[in-house]
């Protein structure tokens, strides 16, 4: 009986907000609220204008104080806007959300790189009394640096998406034989934008089994039913090319061995397994990394060895007084909704942070 009423499943919180933010502003309601904070004097930079730094934002104008967003892309909203599909998270839906952000006083300054040595910390000798880094991890990890026509990165292929420049894509999707590498959310968000540029057979290559891809249950099944292969237990190696085009990818079987410390069963590569799938398009989605010069930004920062920012959990302070950090920089790939939680726990550090200050001031 259970199982019927489907009482026995998670709830999904996520897509019950959505659902209810997207209903009332069909319905036009009016969320904004008539309550007047202080004004402060106290200015807070932020870098980078996804999720947490989106969050961090509205939540510290709303506490009053003066907000400056740095972007380095054409336009704000960071993954959402340049990392999901339309079909996921409409570009209206993500205006209408910051909007709000703006109304409080929020100042966005987009195509504004912060990218300068030391840059954040001469944020804070320049006018800023605290700086929240939201960056992200947009290098993508590759398989290999070789410079094949046919290959792209899951970040560049859903960005040209999103830019609205499929017309670049439909050669090398539509009509032919496409494979994503990975399983997570973003290789199923490649499968199926793939399959919406009318690719003809799309492989999603995973080097552990079905139950171990970190996608979601109803993504995998939802790209099964559209018609993906999953070609699991198998290891991409290399690719094939020819005059710089490529012509297939080398696979490698593996099988599942004992746990590793995320307590998943790790794979291991069965010996003389390999075999060639002919594709004409390969998609990698099989992860993101801090850029290799990112430090240079923060350079008394400290960061661990893949440059990833160190932060207390609970505050998302960083080793620098003023200077606060979340979401993926420093977090590594990790989900959206921790990447908010991350803005808001920065912001209430943030006001403690400043209202102390100010009080030692006084003193």
């Amino acid at each position: 009986e259970c199982s019927a009423t489907s009482i026995d499943r998670p709830i999904r919180i996520g897509k019950i907000q959505r659902f209810l933010m997207e209903h009332s502003q069909n319905l036009d309601f009016d969320f904004k609220t008539d309550e007047k904070f202080e004004k402060k004097e106290n200015a807070v930079a932020i870098i980078g204008s996804g999720p947490a730094g989106l969050t961090c934002a509205a939540e510290l104008a709303k506490s009053g104080y003066k907000v400056t967003v740095f972007e380095s892309k054409s336009e704000a909203g960071g993954v959402l806007r340049y990392g999901v599909p339309e079909h996921r998270f409409p570009l209206e839906y993500l205006k209408k959300e910051i909007q709000p952000i703006k109304d409080l006083g929020v100042i966005f300054k987009c195509d504004s790189p912060v990218n300068s040595d030391s840059a954040v910390e001469d944020l804070l000798k320049n006018g800023y009394d605290a700086v929240f880094i939201a960056t992200g991890l947009w290098k993508p990890t590759r398989l290999n640096n070789k410079n094949i026509s046919g290959v792209y990165t899951s970040t560049d292929f859903l960005s040209l998406m999103r830019e609205n420049k499929a017309e670049q894509l439909k050669n090398h999707i539509s009509g032919k034989t496409v494979a994503v590498i990975g399983g997570g959310s973003v290789a199923i968000d490649s499968i199926e934008t793939a399959l919406k540029l009318e690719a003809k057979d799309v492989y999603l290559i995973y080097r552990r089994s079905f139950l171990q891809m970190p996608a979601e249950e109803d993504e995998k099944m939802h790209i099964l039913n559209a018609g993906a292969h999953l070609l699991l237990l198998n290891l991409p190696v290399d690719y094939i090319e020819e005059n710089g085009k490529l012509k297939g990818v080398i696979l490698r079987r593996t099988e599942l061995g004992k746990e590793d410390n995320d307590g998943r069963r790790k794979p291991v590569e069965v010996p003389n397994s390999d075999w060639t799938l002919k594709v004409d398009t390969i998609i990698e989605a099989i992860g993101s990394n801090a850029e290799d010069n990112s430090t240079k930004l923060y350079p008394s920062v400290s960061v661990d060895n893949k440059n990833i920012i160190k932060i207390n959990p609970e505050s998302c302070e960083t080793s620098v007084k003023g200077i606060f950090a979340g979401g993926d920089i420093a977090n590594g790939p990790s989900l959206i909704i921790k990447a908010v939680r991350d803005g808001k726990k920065a912001a209430i550090a943030i006001n403690d942070y400043l209202n102390n200050r100010s009080k030692k001031n006084e003193k």
